[in-house]
């Protein structure tokens, strides 16, 4: 079986050690549609690779992490993509169907054990691993025949869909402004910065330079989490200052006031991705030296 179904070959390389690059992202959707290594790379002349993941808190991505660094060459540079949804831990797996080759291994096994009660079936009980997965899997690989591969650039996904104004409403009408007190946000994200932390001592034991980036979202969503997003953007603040890192946040970027940038309140399309990988890119050039 395809590991990933989709013209995305990531999680294959990931697994099968084929990744040799010399700047690596990681971080969940907003990672893996606002990197674009192809821009990264001309502008630096060093070779980048996105391992962005949709759909996957920190604790989950740990999977990714471990396997990429167990088995590929390490990257002189790391960009994490940091926000309040990769810290923050998920108590299931976001779409199971793309680890079904993958569910006997270490790093699977390790990370998924406290979470997943049917994880013993999955791997000894013929077939099991494939139970309510038959729909997605069959979607996937129609999707696949269909798709655009060029869409796909070394992890990065290309999304050139335009700004929904009925999507947007919709979004505001669920949400409500939120005072939840700094004790729950603690208990919300103990275990995604004790994850984070984690990855820094890595970084810094294999003199892996990192820089943690909170990536462009559209100006008026961030009012709606505004006691939620300072309170992790304090935190990693803190981190950043303990272990030396740059910290760029691109909350208050001219990106964000423009709807054309974004395809929806959280995600820029593929304009908005190509102006950000560049402002990041020479960002990284005049910094950092390879």
């Amino acid at each position: 079986m395809k590991s990933s179904l989709v013209c995305d070959p990531t999680w294959s390389k990931v697994f099968k050690g084929e990744i040799k690059t010399d700047i690596a992202v990681i971080g969940n959707s907003r990672a893996q549609f606002h990197y674009n290594p192809k821009i990264i790379s001309e502008i630096t002349g060093v070779s980048c690779y996105n391992l962005g993941l949709s759909g996957t808190p920190i604790n989950i991505f740990d999977i990714r992490w471990k396997a990429f660094i167990n088995r590929n060459k390490l990257p002189s540079l790391l960009i994490i993509d940091v926000d309040y949804n990769f810290l923050g831990s998920a108590k299931g797996v976001y779409e199971k169907y793309q680890y079904i080759p993958y569910i006997n291994t270490n790093e699977y096994t390790k990370i998924v054990t406290p979470i997943d009660k049917d994880l013993f079936l999955d791997q000894y009980v013929p077939c099991f691993k494939y139970k309510g997965q038959t729909a997605p899997i069959i979607s996937k690989i129609s999707s696949a025949f269909s798709q655009n591969c060029d869409n796909f650039i070394n992890g990065f996904s290309i999304n050139n869909t335009i700004w929904d104004d009925n999507e947007w409403s919709i979004f505001k009408k669920k949400r409500l402004h939120e005072a939840v007190d700094s004790k729950k946000f603690h208990g919300l994200y103990a275990d995604g910065f004790s994850k984070l932390s984690s990855i820094l001592d890595f970084s810094k034991k294999n003199n892996i330079k990192v820089i943690l980036v909170w990536s462009p979202q559209y100006i008026e969503v961030q009012k709606y989490k505004e006691n939620q997003r300072r309170f992790v953007d304090s935190l990693i603040n803190s981190l950043a200052t303990k272990y030396k890192l740059d910290y760029i946040n691109f909350s208050t970027n001219d990106l964000v006031y423009d709807k054309s940038n974004f395809y929806n309140h959280s995600h820029l399309n593929y304009t908005g991705a190509s102006e950000f990988s560049k402002q990041i890119a020479n960002y990284i050039k005049n910094k950092i030296a390879f």
